[in-house]
Formats: structure tokens, sequence, C-alpha cells
């Protein structure tokens, strides 16, 4: 079985009563390594990644709030490079 590393964290920052801010992040990593077989030879893959975001609220009115946020998706180890 191939090591696997995560980790996540996630804060809310109050500025105001009617400001606030969001940060997260996400860490991956994984390693692998392949028996050798007639198509591949032995290799190791290392794959890892940080993924930051982040977003801010508004409250404009008692029932309304602006939200925007930005996120870095978590994009899949390829094994192959083309």
């Amino acid at each position: 079985m191939a090591p696997i590393t995560r980790g996540f964290f996630t804060n809310t920052l109050d500025f105001t009563s009617q400001r606030s801010g969001d940060v997260s992040g996400r860490y991956d990593q994984h390693r692998s390594i392949s028996a050798t077989s007639w198509k591949l030879p032995n290799w190791h893959h290392r794959f890892s990644r940080f993924n930051p975001c982040g977003g801010l609220s508004n409250r404009i009115l008692p029932g309304l709030m602006v939200y925007a946020s930005y996120g870095d998706a978590n994009c899949a180890s390829r094994l192959w490079r083309s």
C-alpha cells in the first residue's frame, strides 16, 4: 500500500460585524512504487500539492449577503507526461 499524507485547515476571521473572511488549505502527498512488468520498468512516483482557498463576505442588508471566493482545485497526479 502506498503512503498517503493529507492535511486540511480552515478559519473564519471577523473583520467587523458585517464583513468576514475565510482562509483554508489542503495538502496532499502520495508516493507509489510499481513492480517490474513487461510494459513498465520499476518506477517511483511522488505527488505533493498544497491547495489554498479564501473568501470574503459582506452583509449588505439583514437578509442579504455577498460572498466572493477563490479556490485552487486538487488535480490528480499523472504517471506519464505528454
